[in-house]
């Protein structure tokens, strides 16, 4: 249109950037209209929006607007007593000949006014934004570097003194990789899913949904980087993992297997799922906001559908790795002075309906990853009914789940086991105690036993005297009374079992 113009001729005609033309068509303070551009729109300012603009306020020349009869001291930060009188000035329309190249000023200004500024911007660490930088650099970056180095200067002395100084650093460099691992794949997990939901419900990507964005994702990285970071010493056995060469007796893998990878790969999956489930809610978060998912009635717009089946997906197959870790994790079980008939290792309850129950759910929940990568375009195609189904089969998955951990085992324990536990729980316990010897290295150990065929008379009581008299005389009442006052209860020994130990004082041994 005749009467329209384009941002960067509304700029060089306010004497200013196309930036701030945006800003001031946006907050309504120059008059123009929106056009569709794609999926987004564009600002079109008007003639006439321009010619009043520069007649109440007149031309920008690079400073921001100001209001109308202000009069900004020696202070402000981006000129030097700046003086703005816009009621002084009539600007004439754009593109008239008769154009002055300079604003006239009032004739009298008030005496508190200080000189006249010649547009010379001040310097930028004399402005409120650079002293702010500044500040934060002399002070805040020495006093992080400080709080930091306090943080790890007493361990780093404590190594030092053992000679051990090369370990922190190790330590050090274990924490810190596995931080920017973890933080990283959060950061982009969460961000990618956010942009993919701002896209999706065609938010312009204007300076704050950029920023808002940005944020949330690095500080929700920040969390998940600091919540793995503790996890270093399995990060650094799993990395360095080796095999034992002896295999368990329920599954067949290397012993190795359970002391250096199995630990790690269940903190990962519960990492993947908890990061998961928060991207989701985030992103649902997006969609509610925009309307693409409403509760009341509730409805699921296709862009929301196909991106939570995608994450649904990838939650299912987490879901379904875990669930091949628990049965290995359940030959670590530990005995439980609370249960009669526990021992450490793998029952007869693990090893015929746990084990063989969550290698099922497994292979469920890989099923019900794939069902829901095809649910939108089936949903699409059929209706609501494919996400009642996908539904019920997730619920399904979920009562499974607390079958095959709970009540089945507890069953199983009661009518097939404990009639005759003996029986059932012989060949696990044989094998838990095999198990413990090796790891203590007692199946190496010899057993000799001794019987005693001597016999003293009473004639040969005074001849042993000297060999009687190093004799320990154990009352163990009196010892046991002695422990107690000591501590509360008697530690580690019972004073009613002697252990007997040899030992040489003045070259005699007793």
């Amino acid at each position: 249109m005749v009467d329209d113009l384009t941002v960067e001729e509304a700029a060089a005609a306010l004497g200013t950037t196309p930036q701030t033309v945006r800003t001031l068509l946006r907050k309504g303070e120059l008059q123009g209209r929106k056009q569709p551009w794609g999926s987004r729109f564009v600002w079109i300012p008007s003639r006439k929006g321009v010619d009043d603009f520069l007649a109440e306020n007149g031309r920008l020349d690079g400073r921001r607007r100001r209001r109308t009869g202000s009069v900004a001291g020696v202070g402000d930060g981006d000129t030097v007593g700046a003086i703005t009188v816009a009621t002084a000035v009539q600007a004439p329309p754009v593109g008239s000949a008769d154009q002055p190249q300079e604003l006239p000023l009032p004739a009298e200004l008030p005496e508190a006014v200080g000189p006249i500024s010649d547009g010379r911007r001040r310097p930028f660490f004399l402005r409120a934004r650079g002293r702010a930088v500044v500040f934060l650099v002399v002070v805040g970056v020495p006093l992080l570097a400080v709080y930091v180095a306090a943080h790890f200067f007493t361990d780093a002395l404590w190594f030092d003194e053992l000679g051990q100084l090369d370990v922190f650093g190790r330590a050090i460099r274990a924490k810190a990789e596995l931080y920017i691992i973890a933080g990283g794949l959060a950061t982009f997990v969460v961000g990618a899913n956010l942009a993919a939901a701002v896209t999706r419900t065609k938010i312009a990507w204007t300076r704050w949904p950029t920023a808002a964005v940005v944020v949330f994702s690095v500080v929700l990285g920040t969390y998940f980087a600091s919540s793995a970071s503790g996890h270093w010493r399995g990060f650094v056995l799993w990395r360095h993992r080796q095999e034992f060469g002896a295999t368990d007796p329920l599954h067949g893998k290397d012993i190795g297997f359970f002391v250096f990878t199995l630990p790690f790969e269940r903190v990962v999956a519960q990492y993947l799922l908890v990061l998961l489930a928060v991207a989701a809610l985030a992103s649902a978060l997006v969609y509610w906001g925009r309307g693409a998912i409403t509760l009341r009635p509730l409805r699921v717009a296709h862009e929301a559908q196909v991106h939570g089946a995608v994450l649904g997906a990838a939650f299912l197959l987490a879901v379904a790795w875990k669930l091949r870790l628990e049965r290995y994790t359940l030959e670590l079980g530990q005995g439980s002075s609370e249960g009669g008939y526990s021992f450490a290792g793998a029952s007869y309850v693990d090893a015929r309906v746990r084990s063989p129950g969550f290698a099922a759910l497994a292979i469920f929940a890989l099923l019900l990853a794939f069902a829901c990568v095809a649910l939108p375009r089936a949903a699409r195609s059929y209706g609501r009914s494919p996400i009642v189904v996908v539904g019920a089969l997730a619920a399904l998955l979920c009562f499974g789940i607390v079958l095959v951990s709970a009540w089945l085992p507890a069953l199983v324990q009661r009518y097939a086991v404990d009639p005759n536990p003996l029986l059932s729980e012989r060949p696990f316990l044989a094998a838990s105690i095999s198990s413990t010897r090796k790891s203590l290295g007692l199946d190496q150990v010899d057993l000799q036993s001794y019987s005693p065929t001597g016999t003293f008379r009473p004639e040969d009581i005074p001849g042993i005297h000297e060999r009687l008299a190093r004799v320990t005389v154990w009352d163990s009442s009196l010892i046991q009374s002695r422990m107690r006052q000591l501590v509360t209860e008697t530690p580690y020994y019972e004073p009613e079992e002697p252990t007997y130990d040899l030992i040489r004082v003045d070259g005699i041994v007793g």
